[in-house]
C-alpha cells in the first residue's frame, strides 16, 4: 500500500505566511515518521515554492507546444564544479526569486536599480514585461552563473534536456572596461571610462568587458538559443545617461550636483571643475580627443552623471517616477526617452521576440 496526498492549490485558500508554514508543516512531519509516504502540491504560489528545496521541485510547461516537465534540482547532478552553485540558489530562493520558476521569460539583473527600472523602460518600447508574463530577477551582484544551469547551462547536453527548465533568458550585465599598466609587477585591473579603450596601449592593457561578461558567455554558448547575454559600454546608469544626453528626466534629488548637470545640459560645449577635478589624466585625454559630432558631449554628460549619483537605489527610484509621469503625458507633451539597445533586446527577448545574435 502506498498511501498518497494530493492538495491542490492550497494558496487559494491560505494567507502567504500560512502557505509558507504549512510547507514546513509537511516536510518536518515527513522526515519525522520516517514512512514511506509520497504527498503531490501542485500550485503558482513563489511562497511555497521558496518553503522547498529544488529537489522537491517538479516543473510542468509548454515548449513550442509540447508538454515538458523539468527538475530543476537535478541538473546539478553529475558535475562537481555547480554543487555550489545549488546550495547558492537554495539559499537565496526566496518568494521573489521563485517567479522565475513560473515566469515565461526571466530578465536577470545585477542590482536594485535594473529591477526598478526595467518594467518601466519595457513600456517604452512597447513590450509591457506584466502582460508577457517576463520576470526580473536580481541576483545580488554578478553572481548569473549560480542560476542559469536551472535552465540548461550546463556541460552535459544529457541533463539539459532530461531536467533544465526551457524557458527565454536574458542576463543584464555592466560592461565593466578596465585598465592595467603595462610593465608594472603586481598591477591590477582597475575600472576605466568606455572612451579610454585602446587609447594608450602603449602604456596600459585594457580590457573591453568585465571576466563576468566573458565568462557567462562561454558559459551558454550551447545554449545561446535560449539565453542571450547583453552588456553596454560600462552600467546601466551611465549607458542610459549616453543615450538621453540631453534629458532633464534623468536630474533627481539624488544627483549630488543635479545643478551642474543642469547647466551642461543647457550649454552642451561647458565643462564642470567639480566633475574635471575627480577626472585622472589619462581619461581627460581620451575624452578630449572624442571628435565625432556630439560624441564628446554625450560622453562627457554620461561620466558626470555617472559621477553624481549618491545613491543608485535612490536614483532608480526618482527616475522611475519621472519616466512613468512622463508615458501618461499625450501627444507632443511626452517627452522621447532612447532605451539603450543592449536594453531593448534583453527585454525583447524575454518577451518572446527574435533579436540579432550579436552581444
Amino acid at each position: 500500500m502506498f498511501p498518497l496526498l494530493i492538495i491542490e492549490e492550497p494558496e487559494a485558500h491560505l494567507h502567504p505566511a500560512l502557505q509558507y508554514k504549512l510547507l514546513k508543516y509537511i516536510d518536518k512531519r515527513i522526515k519525522n515518521e520516517q514512512k514511506s509516504r509520497q504527498i503531490f502540491i501542485t500550485t503558482h504560489s513563489t511562497h511555497i515554492t521558496s518553503a522547498c528545496s529544488l529537489d522537491q521541485i517538479i516543473c510542468m510547461s509548454i515548449d513550442n507546444g509540447s508538454m515538458v516537465v523539468s527538475y530543476p534540482g537535478k541538473v546539478f547532478d553529475g558535475d562537481l564544479s555547480i554543487k555550489k552553485s545549488k546550495k547558492y540558489v537554495e539559499r537565496y530562493l526566496d518568494s521573489t526569486k521563485s517567479n522565475m520558476l513560473f515566469s515565461k521569460g526571466i530578465i536577470f539583473v545585477e542590482g536594485l536599480a535594473e529591477q526598478i527600472l526595467l518594467p518601466c523602460l519595457a513600456e517604452y518600447i512597447n513590450c509591457p514585461l506584466e502582460e508577457n508574463h517576463v520576470a526580473v530577477i536580481g541576483v545580488g551582484g554578478s553572481t548569473f552563473k549560480h542560476f542559469l544551469p536551472i535552465f540548461g547551462a550546463v556541460y552535459s547536453e544529457d541533463i539539459r534536456n532530461k531536467y533544465s527548465i526551457r524557458r527565454r533568458i536574458a542576463c543584464l550585465v555592466d560592461a565593466d572596461p578596465s585598465k592595467k599598466k603595462k610593465d608594472t609587477p603586481n598591477a591590477k585591473w582597475t575600472g576605466c571610462w568606455p572612451y579610454e579603450y585602446n587609447s594608450n596601449t602603449d602604456a596600459y592593457e585594457y580590457k573591453e568587458k568585465s571576466s563576468v561578461v566573458d565568462n557567462l558567455n562561454t558559459m551558454c554558448s550551447d545554449i545561446s538559443d535560449k539565453i542571450k547575454i547583453r552588456s553596454g559600454t560600462k552600467t546601466l546608469e551611465y549607458d542610459i545617461a549616453l543615450e538621453n544626453s540631453q534629458s532633464h528626466m534623468l536630474l533627481t534629488s539624488s544627483c549630488t550636483h543635479k545643478g551642474s548637470l543642469e547647466t551642461f545640459i543647457d550649454n552642451k560645449n561647458q565643462k564642470q571643475d567639480v566633475f574635471e577635478s575627480q577626472i585622472d589624466e589619462d581619461s581627460k585625454i581620451a575624452l578630449d580627443t572624442i571628435d565625432e559630432d556630439g560624441e564628446q558631449q554625450k560622453a562627457r554628460f554620461a561620466t558626470y552623471y555617472l559621477m553624481s549619483i549618491d545613491s543608485k537605489g535612490e536614483n532608480a527610484f526618482d527616475i522611475e517616477r519621472a519616466l512613468r509621469e512622463n508615458l501618461e503625458k499625450k501627444g507632443a507633451e511626452r517627452k522621447s526617452f532612447q532605451i539603450p539597445t543592449y536594453i531593448s533586446d534583453a527585454i525583447r527577448w524575454a518577451c518572446g521576440f527574435n533579436i540579432g545574435s550579436d552581444g
